[in-house]
């Protein structure tokens, strides 16, 4: 029950991700987890880019764009149509450095979308659940995984998963045993 509750809280979350409430339960939920992962660090700019992306919403970025894209053409209309110079020369770089800023609010935008409606992660639902080397029952076993351990689904295969977990641990999992958290 604890498995099925963490992946609906992921669920929640991910329609609204800044909603205390979730966030709150989701964390009592989790200290139900008997297996404590250890997550590999990531690279401290994708933490950072990761942490800019999420400040706003898929939505919210696409309308960013729109507005940078606006001011894009705004100022390369006053590098076509300028009668000085410095100005000519100013709405350029205005204008390259906006659509650089436009091209990044539209990859947010549709990384922010992805992670919302394809995610690849996945809960486990069942109480333990055997990793094996290969999708296979007859495989060898790498490790037990338990109830609300949060994965990463990297491909699947006549019923099962091949799952990534956070500590860089790889195998191959029952899909019986697990449920994605994605919106479909």
């Amino acid at each position: 029950a604890i498995g099925k509750a963490i992946v609906n809280y992921n669920r929640a979350l991910k329609l609204a991700p800044y909603d205390k409430d979730i966030q709150y339960n989701l964390a009592i939920a989790n200290s139900y987890i008997k297996d404590r992962i250890v997550t590999v660090p990531d690279f401290f700019l994708s933490n950072w880019t990761r942490g800019l992306r999420t400040t706003l919403s898929s939505n919210a970025w696409a309308i960013l764009s729109l507005v940078f894209l606006t001011i894009t053409l705004a100022c390369f209309l006053v590098y076509m149509l300028g009668e000085k110079k410095s100005v000519r020369k100013g709405g350029f770089f205005a204008g390259i450095i906006f659509a650089l800023v436009c091209a990044m609010s539209v990859s947010f935008s549709v990384v922010e979308r992805k992670d919302i409606i394809n995610a690849s992660e996945a809960i486990v639902i069942s109480s333990a659940a055997s990793v094996k080397s290969s999708p296979d029952r007859n495989s060898q076993d790498l490790f037990i995984i338990h109830e609300g351990t949060k994965l990463d689904v990297q491909n699947s295969y006549n019923g099962w998963n091949e799952v990534l977990l956070a500590d860089g641990n790889k195998g191959w999992i029952l899909s019986e045993a697990i449920e994605l958290t994605d919106l479909k």
